[in-house]
């Protein structure tokens, strides 16, 4: 839509609401290809993240800048995307948090890794009259207090009602446009998603700490445990949640400002890899001697 696209918005509502009169330049950042397991591997895959964007924006990098200094060229990369295109720039990030994911059993490394991620993602902040529009998606939402403590311009969009149906597919959009490609390939019902999208560190934590699997199949938690992850002592339930291995069963406010979300398992395919991890766990010999 920023750059501009209408064709692929034609016959949705987007199409007679969008000024497409007026193009951005929009600076895409990935971190979804790969395992990145060390601050150098990071940085490395960041220059090259500019340089790309640089080619594709046809803007150089000013001279007096090295390319180790990845906040300097991010910020010289939005300001000069804005001056040479006299339109503010829009910034995507997708997969924020992979990089710290990757990594989530090693402490250490996700400590250097989210100081590189900090280095990078502040740029935003600083850049704001640059910006017209920056959107970050990612797994899990990490604690405002570690990684984006201070990125106060950002609204967090997780658990707000009116961005419901922004991300994922509704039950209407699945029988409009038929997206279950393994399904009909196949012609076959099976636990498609487990069996592509378990991701190793999440079982791999899951079983180190024993987790109760039974327990989950409904439990009440506050909002606070849903929307923040800290990284130093990861809550398996926030994990599980922001994962999309436990989803909203139901929220109540019981009192004025004070809500309960209750949560579970999604279905019985997510429900059942989930207790087959925690078998495993258990039955493991280093589980049997503890």
């Amino acid at each position: 839509m920023f750059e501009g696209n209408q064709a692929l918005f034609n016959g949705l509502a987007a199409e007679n609401q969008w000024d497409w009169g007026k193009k951005h330049p929009v600076i895409r950042v990935s971190f979804a290809d790969g395992v990145l397991q060390s601050r150098a591997a990071l940085d490395q895959r960041i220059q090259g993240i500019l340089r790309v964007n640089r080619e594709l924006l046809g803007v150089a990098r000013s001279p007096e800048l090295p390319e180790s200094d990845i906040a300097g060229n991010f910020s010289d990369l939005i300001r000069q995307a804005h001056q040479a295109s006299g339109q503010r720039a829009v910034v995507l990030i997708e997969d924020y948090d992979k990089p710290i994911l990757d990594n989530i059993s090693h402490p250490d490394v996700v400590r250097d890794v989210c100081n590189g991620l900090l280095n990078f993602y502040f740029v935003i902040k600083g850049c704001d009259e640059h910006i017209k529009f920056a959107l970050l998606t990612g797994v899990c939402k990490f604690s405002m207090s570690g990684l984006f403590s201070g990125l106060n311009n950002l609204t967090d969009i997780t658990l707000d009602a009116r961005y419901g149906t922004l991300c994922g597919y509704t039950d209407a959009e699945v029988n409009a446009v038929f997206i279950l490609l393994q399904l009909f390939r196949n012609r076959a019902f099976r636990p498609y998603w487990c069996e592509a999208e378990s991701p190793a560190y999440l079982l791999k934590l899951l079983t180190e700490r024993g987790v109760f699997m039974p327990s989950l199949e409904r439990k009440e938690v506050s909002s606070s445990a849903l929307s923040n992850l800290d990284f130093d002592q990861i809550n398996c339930d926030t994990l599980l949640f922001q994962t999309g291995y436990l989803s909203l069963k139901k929220v109540e406010q019981p009192m004025p400002g004070y809500w309960v979300y209750t949560i579970g398992y999604p279905n019985q395919a997510v429900r059942t890899t989930l207790n087959a991890a925690f078998l495993a766990s258990i039955s493991s010999p280093k589980r049997r001697l503890l």
